[in-house]
């Protein structure tokens, strides 16, 4: 199996949790209040992926609460405007793959043509999903080496990167998140890349 191939598989390898159906997708969700802590219907929110300009906008409801939706993973610029309120600029709100980023946001009072900017800090405790997620970064699949245990390197290897997945010696015993063996999805383009031998990974 050459690198590109390898490459490829892994991006699509699913091993967020051993729930089936996973996406490629993640979504941003939020409350936006004021200083006092009330919410702040009506807020126009928007996020445009850092990379691609990319921009997927919707406004708050009367709880203050939004959600952008299957967005595709990268960098995010979000930006919240309400009237009486500065605009508040938030970047590097990072999105992974079947995962749901929380941007809670504190608007200041003040004209819309003033603006708070902050910058994205490191990951928080995910609270808005029970779902655990991972990804293996692009760096990470060059800078390993294409021969792991004597054999070429599979997607199964790489997915030993992450803390969620574990294999205690042989072919069988591969688990994700604690699972039993072979409870687990690996899907390219949405179909099923798994081997026909029940608990395999080779």
């Amino acid at each position: 199996m050459n690198k590109h191939v390898v490459d490829v598989l892994a991006a699509f390898l699913v091993l967020a949790s051993v729930q089936w159906g996973q996406t490629d997708r993640g979504s941003i969700v939020g409350v936006v209040t004021d200083g006092t802590g009330a919410v702040v219907p009506g807020a126009s929110v928007s996020a445009t992926h850092s990379a691609t300009n990319t921009t997927l906008k919707t406004v708050t409801t009367t709880t203050g609460n939004f959600a952008l939706p299957a967005l595709q993973p990268g960098d995010y610029v979000l930006v919240i405007e309400a009237p009486g309120f500065k605009t508040l600029r938030r970047t590097k709100v990072v999105v992974v793959a079947s995962g749901t980023t929380r941007a809670d946001a504190t608007l200041e009072v003040g004209a819309l043509s003033e603006s708070v900017e902050v910058v994205g800090t490191a990951a928080q405790l995910q609270t808005a999903s029970a779902q655990v997620v991972s990804q293996v970064s692009t760096q990470m699949i060059d800078q390993l080496p294409l021969v792991v245990a004597g054999a070429m390197r599979s997607p199964f290897d790489l997915a030993l990167l992450t803390p969620e997945a574990n294999q205690h010696g042989g072919d069988h015993t591969f688990q994700v998140g604690g699972a039993q063996g072979g409870a687990y999805g690996a899907t390219m383009d949405g179909i099923t890349i798994l081997t026909n031998r029940f608990n395999s990974v080779q």
